[in-house]
């Protein structure tokens, strides 16, 4: 009886599995909001086209397209990749969230590819990606049962995702707050995030009320201050929040009773804005006719809003476009995002900045000789060695992964971890040399006159000057 049994839910399980395997198989859906193109792209895998929507719901085939290093077995069923804009006007980044993943789609050649070659996935759903200097940039997020506080940026050479390493300690968390990248200022804004691990606090959710950014010219977090405000307070204890980003202002949007409500957030200015819904022009809920679109988005200075229209027959979408500027300036300021310390962060800056400057120029000019400043302290024996190597080839094709790996003594390692010790060890020695001397790639990789795919390594020609053609860097 028993035999029966398992035999008849074999038979039921495996029926069913056949019956499920063509909703397996299916294509997938790729949609994304263009900003560049102010408009929504979707791509079907199956059919291999790309559509533009043209209105609410209605969609236009742009042409075909051709698919290169595309398992579709790799991919998460999911139709919101987070769309990016290199300085290339026909390329689009788009990444899948949580797992890493890095497509590029060409509208020159028209065709999606997959560039990355990364194996690790699932800690950093929902984290903060961006472009910065056409590199790819993802800031903390959640997966492993935790948030975390990471920023990761995507390596061509390599096509994979590798780590920056802090001056100082970043926020203990970056997920689901005020998050975004500021381009004129190169700095990364980050505040009201808050943290979780199934490892800490017995599993609660702890809300960060600091306000920080990140530099990336001096590798350094600042605490700007901390939010009081009451309504970003009492928006912080819904954990499913969700803030807009167009690269200056963050929006988010409240469903109450009397009226919607918007509200504008300017971390530079520090302000926040109040627009009210009067007139009752969105929708106060997510209709049923609009689920399969983004209810809204944001491309540059405007706000897209898809509202449900109930007519007798049939029903119909709207979609009602806002100036985000236009907004702010009919609502009302209704206080600031943070509340800055007793002593004003700016001021003590120039402060600092003036002392050093004026330490800096009374070492230099008390010397008669040129120095490297503080290299003595900073680097390590193997640096040195290899700066003074750098210096010496600097005026031939670089220094090649030979030379470096005789210099680290890794020649009987395998060549897996050959180059993992020289990329570390190049990587930190990049770093420091950044910080010492203000420049951004102190370090560069040339290609090889024998063979392209191999890179040497140069100096800088800026940081070689400052360096004032030395071969005997002094431990």
């Amino acid at each position: 009886m028993h035999f029966l049994t398992v035999t008849k839910m074999r038979k039921f399980l495996i029926t069913n599995l056949l019956l499920f395997f063509p909703v397996i198989t299916q294509a997938l859906i790729l949609k994304w909001v263009d900003e560049n193109d102010r408009c929504i792209y979707r791509i079907d895998t199956q059919k291999k086209i790309l559509e533009k929507e043209t209105k609410a719901d209605t969609w236009q085939v742009v042409g075909n397209i051709g698919l290169l290093n595309i398992d579709e077995r790799e991919m998460l069923q999911s139709n919101k990749p987070i769309c990016l804009f290199s300085s290339n006007k026909n390329l689009r980044y788009l990444l899948i969230d949580c797992t890493n993943q890095v497509y590029t789609f060409n509208f020159k050649t028209m065709s999606l590819e997959r560039i990355d070659k990364t194996y690790y996935r699932g800690y950093n759903c929902e984290s903060v990606r961006f472009i910065r200097k056409d590199t790819l940039y993802s800031s903390g997020g959640y997966g492993c049962f935790r948030t975390n506080n990471l920023l990761t940026y995507f390596q061509n050479e390599t096509k994979e995702w590798d780590s920056f390493v802090f001056s100082n300690d970043a926020p203990k968390s970056i997920f689901k707050g005020l998050n975004g990248y500021l381009e004129k200022s190169d700095l990364f804004i980050s505040g009201l995030n808050y943290h979780y691990s199934d490892s800490e606090n017995q599993g609660k959710v702890i809300t960060d009320f600091g306000m920080y950014e990140y530099s990336f010219r001096t590798g350094k977090w600042n605490k700007l201050g901390t939010i009081r405000n009451t309504l970003l307070k009492k928006i912080s204890s819904d954990t499913n929040r969700s803030f807009h980003w167009n690269g200056q202002y963050f929006v988010i949007r409240i469903y109450e009773d009397t009226f919607n409500k918007i509200y504008i957030i300017d971390p530079l200015k520090n302000e926040i804005f109040e627009w009210k819904d009067k007139k009752r022009l969105f929708d106060s809920g997510i209709p049923h006719l609009v689920k399969e679109h983004e209810k809204e988005h944001i491309i540059g200075d405007s706000l897209y809003s898809y509202k449900a229209v109930i007519t007798k027959n049939p029903n119909y979408i709207a979609k009602h476009v806002f100036s985000l500027e236009q907004l702010k300036k009919e609502g009302k300021f209704v206080g600031k995002v943070y509340e800055s310390s007793n002593i004003n962060y700016w001021i003590l800056s120039g402060i600092i900045a003036t002392i050093i400057a004026s330490v800096f120029f009374y070492v230099r000019k008390s010397k008669s000789k040129k120095e490297t400043p503080l290299l003595s302290d900073k680097l390590d024996e193997s640096e040195k060695m290899l700066l003074n190597v750098l210096i010496g080839h600097h005026n031939e094709q670089g220094v090649d992964t030979e030379q470096i790996n005789t210099l680290l003594q890794i020649n009987n390692k395998t060549i897996e971890n050959q180059r993992k010790v020289r990329h570390d060890f190049i990587k930190a020695l990049t770093q420091k040399l950044a910080l010492i001397y203000g420049i951004e790639e102190p370090i560069e990789k040339i290609p090889s006159s024998i063979d392209k795919r191999i890179f040497n390594y140069k100096l800088n020609d800026n940081l070689y000057k400052k360096l004032g053609n030395k071969t005997n860097i002094s431990t």
